[in-house]
């Protein structure tokens, strides 16, 4: 998350989802170690070929890996993705790094 408008939209996005007090997801810890592989690199914006060619598979077997992480997790879309490694402290803003301890305090509900 290079630039600062990317940012805020994220951190609208998670304020929403956190406003809809919904249930949260489910834990990571059942995944995989390469679905948590994958999940850490399609949060991080990664597109399906750039992942493929990182970690020397096909397009298709990461799009099976992508297809089980929203289906184990819950989740339904790339938002709920980032909002989950988010929460999850898979993948951090560059804020949170900079001692914000308000970002630490938000839960990221589950959708549906």
């Amino acid at each position: 998350f290079d630039d600062q408008a990317t940012e805020m939209n994220v951190r609208e996005m998670i304020k929403a989802l956190v406003e809809k007090k919904a249930n949260r997801p489910k834990d990571e810890n059942h995944l995989t170690t390469r679905e948590r592989e994958v999940l850490k690199m399609l949060a991080e914006g990664d597109s399906l070929k750039e992942i493929a060619n990182k970690l020397n598979l096909s397009a298709k077997t990461v799009e099976a890996h992508k297809f089980r992480i929203y289906k184990k997790l819950g989740i339904h879309n790339k938002a709920h993705l980032v909002a989950y490694a988010i929460q999850a402290k898979i993948i951090r803003l560059p804020a949170m790094d900079e001692g914000r301890p308000e970002l630490d305090r938000l839960t990221v509900p589950a959708v549906g």
